[in-house]
C-alpha cells in the first residue's frame, strides 16, 4: 500500500517538477524560501508585531508595559513552538528518510536545492506555513464585517507546498503530511498560549 502510494505521489509530482512559469515564477521563488529555517526569526517576529496591534485595543491592557508583557509573552510561546516544530520535522527526515526529487534540467530562475542536505519527509517549510497561519488564525481572531479577510492568510499554506514541490525540494505527499503536522502544532501552540494566559 506505501509503495503503491510513493509511486502516485511521484507521478503527480512530477508533473508540477516539470512546469515553466517564465515569467510567473517570482511568486513561487519568494513562497519557497519566505520559512526557511534563516527567515524563521523574521516570522517570529511578526508574531510580535501582530500581537501588539491585535492587544492594543484589550481593554484590561490599561499601559505600554503590560502590552509588551503579553505580545512578548505570545511571542516566547510560538517561538517554543516553532522549534519543537523544528526538532520534530528533523527527527521524522531522519527516521522516515526518503529521497528528495532530481532537479533535473528544469529552468528555475533560482536553486532553493542548495540548501537542502536531509530528507524529503515530511516539508518543514510547509509545516512551518501551516504552523504560522493556523496559530494567527485562531490566537488573533477578527470580527465585523471584514473578518473574512484573515482568511486569504490560509492561501500562503498551498503557496508554500507547490513552490517547494515546484523547485524539487518535495514531493506532493511531503508537504501534506507537513501541512497536517503544522496546523496540529498550531493548536497545541494556542492551548499552550491559552494555559498561560
Amino acid at each position: 500500500m506505501l509503495r503503491r502510494l510513493d509511486t502516485v505521489d511521484k507521478k503527480y509530482s512530477e508533473y508540477v517538477h516539470k512546469w515553466d512559469t517564465h515569467y510567473f515564477e517570482l511568486p513561487f521563488m519568494f513562497a519557497g524560501m519566505i520559512f526557511a529555517p534563516f527567515i524563521v526569526p523574521f516570522v517570529v517576529a511578526s508574531i510580535y508585531l501582530i500581537s501588539v496591534i491585535y492587544f492594543r485595543s484589550d481593554d484590561d491592557i490599561t499601559d505600554g508595559h503590560k502590552l509588551f508583557n503579553k505580545a512578548f509573552g505570545y511571542t516566547m510561546v510560538y517561538l517554543l513552538w516553532v522549534i519543537l516544530g523544528l526538532i520534530l520535522t528533523v527527527c521524522m527526515k531522519k527516521f522516515l528518510y526518503r529521497e528528495r526529487p532530481n532537479p533535473g534540467k528544469t529552468a528555475r530562475l533560482m536553486e532553493l536545492r542548495w540548501n537542502e542536505h536531509n530528507g524529503a519527509f515530511p516539508s518543514g517549510d510547509t509545516l512551518q506555513s501551516a504552523m504560522y497561519v493556523g496559530y494567527v488564525l485562531i490566537t488573533f481572531p477578527l470580527y465585523g464585517p471584514n473578518a473574512y479577510l484573515q482568511y486569504l492568510l490560509l492561501v500562503a499554506v498551498p503557496l508554500v507546498a507547490f513552490s517547494r514541490i515546484y523547485y524539487h525540494c518535495h514531493w506532493i505527499g511531503d508537504t501534506i503530511v507537513g501541512a497536517i503536522v503544522g496546523f496540529i502544532l498550531s493548536a497545541f501552540a494556542f492551548l499552550t498560549t491559552k494555559a498561560f494566559y
